[in-house]
C-alpha cells in the first residue's frame, strides 16, 4: 500500500511540475488552479502516510520534514514580495511541501533533506552553472564592453553585471519575446537619460517596456542602433521540475558527501 501512495504521490508531482514547466516556457503564466487542485488530490495521500509513520513510531521524522520545509518558505516570501521570485514558483514550493515533504520512503530513504528544499536547490544549482559560460561570452564580446564603458562600469560590477546581462540594439530587443531591460531609458525633456538597474521584476510584462522603446523611437528619441543592457526572463519552474528528478534519482548524496555527513 505504501508503495502505491509514494508512487501517486510522485506521478502527480511530475505531471504538475511538467506541464507547469511546458506553460512556463511557452507564455510564463501558470494558472494557480494548478497548483490548488494538485494540492487537494495529493493532499489525503500525503497526510495517510504521515498517519502510518507516525502509527509506526516515525513522528518526529515527520515534524522535522515538515518544519524544514517550510523554514525556506519566509525567505521565498521575501524575494516574492521584491519580485525577485514569481508567484507561480512559490505555489509550485508550496505545492511540494504538501505533496511530497519527505523522500518517497517506499523507493529507498535517498535523502534525509526534505524533498521542496532539495528540489529549490538543485534548481538553483543548474541555474547558476550558465553563470560563468554567461560571464565568460559577455566579457569577449566587444558590444558588451563598449556599452560597459559607456556607464563607466568596470572591475567586479562589471564581472556582476555580465552574470546577468546581454547587450543587444533596440531593434533586436524589439523582436524577442521574455526579456526585460536592466538599462532604464526615461525621457528628461528633450533627451533621455539611462540607468542600470540589477534586475527585473518578474510581474513585469516584456510587452509594456517594448512598447515604451518602439515609442521612443518613433518620436527620435532614441534610435534602432542604439545598445541596450537587456535580461532573460528565465523560466524557473523549468529548472524546479528538473531539480525534482534529480532530488528522486540522486536524493540529497551530494550534499552528504560535501559534509561528510
Amino acid at each position: 500500500m505504501l508503495f502505491e501512495i509514494d508512487l501517486a504521490r510522485t506521478l502527480i508531482a511530475i505531471i504538475t511540475l511538467g506541464y507547469a514547466a511546458y506553460t512556463d516556457i511557452k507564455t510564463r503564466e501558470i494558472t494557480p488552479w494548478l497548483w490548488l487542485v494538485a494540492s487537494l488530490v495529493s493532499l489525503p495521500l500525503t497526510a495517510y502516510e504521515a498517519w502510518f509513520l507516525i502509527s509506526r513510531g516515525y513522528s518526529l521524522f515527520c515534524l522535522l520534514e515538515i518544519v524544514m520545509a517550510l523554514i525556506a518558505l519566509p525567505f521565498i516570501f521575501y524575494l516574492f514580495r521584491k519580485g525577485l521570485f514569481g508567484g507561480a514558483d512559490m505555489l509550485a514550493y508550496i505545492f511540494l511541501t504538501v505533496d511530497m515533504p519527505w523522500y518517497p520512503i517506499a523507493f529507498g530513504l535517498r535523502s534525509i533533506m526534505p524533498i521542496p528544499l532539495l528540489t529549490l536547490l538543485y534548481a538553483s544549482l543548474l541555474v547558476a552553472l550558465f553563470i560563468p559560460v554567461k560571464v565568460i561570452k559577455n566579457l569577449s564580446d566587444k558590444r558588451f564592453n563598449e556599452h560597459a564603458k559607456e556607464f563607466g562600469i568596470k572591475g567586479l560590477r562589471k564581472v556582476r553585471l555580465a552574470s546577468t546581462a546581454t547587450v543587444m540594439t533596440v531593434k533586436e530587443y524589439l523582436t524577442k519575446k521574455f526579456w526585460y531591460p536592466l538599462e532604464v531609458i526615461e525621457e528628461e525633456g528633450n533627451k533621455v537619460r539611462r540607468t542600470l538597474r540589477p534586475y527585473f521584476n518578474v510581474e513585469e510584462e516584456y510587452e509594456d517596456h517594448q512598447r515604451m522603446l518602439k515609442e521612443m523611437v518613433d518620436r527620435g528619441l532614441i534610435k534602432e542602433e542604439d545598445l541596450i543592457f537587456v535580461t532573460y526572463g528565465i523560466p524557473f519552474i523549468v529548472f524546479m521540475f528538473l531539480g525534482f528528478i534529480l532530488a528522486l534519482i540522486i536524493g540529497d548524496l551530494p550534499f552528504r558527501l560535501l559534509l561528510a555527513f
